[in-house]
């Protein structure tokens, strides 16, 4: 996240025996951002910022993930244990974590992987 230019950024890495890594690594918009702003009444929003990525990832990469187990690491302790438990009591992270929650069981309800 940038804290002096007030943009908040994410990004994410996927290693998979389906393909070549892949990776993105963008902005997150500024109305998402004020979205979370309006509902916590925080500045900082580095929970959100650290969980976005998986959801994004969820709905970038959908077809390279579906049927597979997904270990997920994540390297700020908040969201991963929120993964982990699947609550946090901020409103928009708990969002975020019941969206990729949904996701990751339609992609493994679509069948087996290889």
């Amino acid at each position: 996240t940038g804290a002096t230019t007030g943009l908040i950024t994410c990004g994410a890495v996927l290693f998979s025996p389906r393909s070549r890594p892949l990776y993105f690594g963008m902005e997150i918009p500024e109305s998402i951002v004020e979205c979370w702003r309006a509902k916590t009444g925080f500045k900082q929003l580095i929970g959100q910022a650290e969980l976005f990525p998986r959801l994004v990832a969820l709905h970038t990469w959908r077809l390279e993930l579906e049927g597979q187990a997904i270990v997920w690491w994540i390297d700020n302790d908040s969201a991963r244990h929120a993964c982990v438990r699947g609550y946090l009591p901020s409103l928009p992270s708990c969002r975020i974590l019941n969206e990729g929650a949904l996701l990751e069981a339609e992609g493994r309800a679509a069948g087996p992987g290889p």
